[in-house]
């Protein structure tokens, strides 16, 4: 079978797990003997190490990551970037004839592509939904909506707002697509998306995964030493307000008056506003010295910072598909408390391989990790959160089956 994964970003290329999660799937589907050819943006300013056997960087991103590009590149050039996107994804079937067209990432690419692929009838379409991108307004939509990133753009953002969204009809990524074939990484996604309109009643749902031999479990014993009732805990994601991470900080404020001893590591980039409001809300609790602020780090060193710390909070405020950071901190053996919201609740079995509280409850996160400072409950949820992931989230078990289902949509194709 020949399959064309069509991607906004592909390693050294990523924003998050995302396109790490299909680089790891499109090397199991050539092991399983299938001819893959990966089609993705041509993101400025990442080094390619070595020449590259079956992706090809070609695609233009709707909105320019770099300041003023996006802004300025609104109003110049933005017909002929996408119809040089239009060209080359044209352009690729008729060379490659893919049996499946995979659409995996798509916030920032032109919707023009998967409306193309879904009118060709020499092959099926295909998608893969880890968040709610189909919900989303077109990406220029949400650009102007935003703030500047920068100060030195919030002139000329806010100036030339008003004219640009003069020009735009606003619309959901979603709108007009069938979605013939598509998978959903969970159960809730699927309702939250089908709630919303979008057409995937026949979706799949498939755990996404992790692969098993990258996160060993730690070698020391999972417990808390009840001498030194110390807990490490670590956030790791995106900073931005819906993530709840100035929830947590609350919450080890209580903690810290009754006397707990903890240390917080924030691991993640995002907003600058966000960020500095977390900074300020540590000193005005008082726990600024508990609190350590990381920025990314590469993907390689992610095993090494979970086997630091005890517990990974997900204080999740809105909804979340399904984050494989739970899984990877699961598998190395620390133990998971989120918000009941979104995909948490169905990797997360509270009280038995983690623990839940309701978004936004300062007083749930610290019964939690109250909770978790009995020896014997800790050790308890960070076993069975490890035979948790063995048994439903290794990365070999989706490869099977998207690629069952993908045999099963190209079958009918043919």
């Amino acid at each position: 079978m020949r399959i064309l994964f069509i991607t906004n970003f592909y390693p050294p290329a990523e924003l998050g797990g995302y396109a790490q999660l299909c680089q790891e799937v499109v090397d199991g589907m050539k092991r399983k003997g299938h001819s893959v050819l990966v089609l993705t943006s041509k993101e400025v300013g990442i080094k390619i190490e070595n020449d590259e056997n079956g992706v090809c960087r070609v695609l233009n991103l709707e909105v320019d990551s770099r300041p003023y590009y996006g802004t300025i590149g609104f109003f110049f050039g933005r017909e002929k970037r996408l119809q040089e996107t239009i060209s080359a994804f044209i352009n690729t079937i008729n060379n490659y004839h893919p049996n499946v067209v995979f659409f995996w990432g798509m916030w920032n690419l032109p919707k023009e592509l998967p409306l193309i692929s879904e009118k060709i009838s020499s092959h099926q379409t295909v998608y893969y939904i880890a968040d709610v991108w189909p919900t989303l307004n077109e990406s220029y939509q949400l650009h102007w909506q935003e703030g500047a990133r920068h100060s030195y753009t919030t002139f000329l953002k806010s100036t030339l707002k008003h004219l640009a969204l003069k020009q735009l009809s606003p619309k959901r990524y979603g709108e007009d697509l069938r979605f013939p074939n598509a998978i959903c990484v969970s159960n809730a996604l699927k309702d939250f998306l089908i709630e919303s309109g979008i057409p995937i009643k026949n979706a799949q749902v498939f755990f996404n995964g992790i692969d098993l031999t990258k996160f060993q479990p730690m070698e020391k014993d999972l417990h808390i030493d009840p001498n030194d009732q110390r807990l490490s805990l670590l956030y790791a994601g995106r900073l931005t307000k819906d993530k709840g991470i100035h929830i947590a900080i609350e919450a080890l404020s209580v903690l810290a008056k009754r006397g707990h001893e903890f240390q917080l590591t924030v691991l993640g980039s995002g907003s600058k506003e966000y960020s500095a409001l977390l900074k300020g809300l540590c000193k005005k609790f008082g726990i600024y010295n508990r609190v350590q602020f990381i920025d990314r780090i590469p993907r390689n060193l992610v095993p090494s910072v979970l086997q630091e710390h005890h517990v990974l909070v997900c204080p999740f405020i809105s909804f979340d598909a399904l984050p494989r950071i739970t899984q990877e901190a699961m598998a190395v053996g620390l133990v998971v408390v989120g918000s009941n919201v979104g995909g948490l609740s169905e990797i997360i079995q509270n009280h038995k391989n983690g623990l839940l509280f309701e978004p936004g409850s300062v007083d749930g996160l610290v019964e939690c990790i109250e909770e978790l400072l009995d020896p014997k409950i800790f050790s308890s949820l960070a076993r069975e959160g490890q035979n948790t992931v063995r048994e439903k989230f290794d990365i070999l078990k989706l490869v099977d089956n998207i690629d069952r289902f993908l045999n099963e949509v190209a079958g009918e194709k043919s």
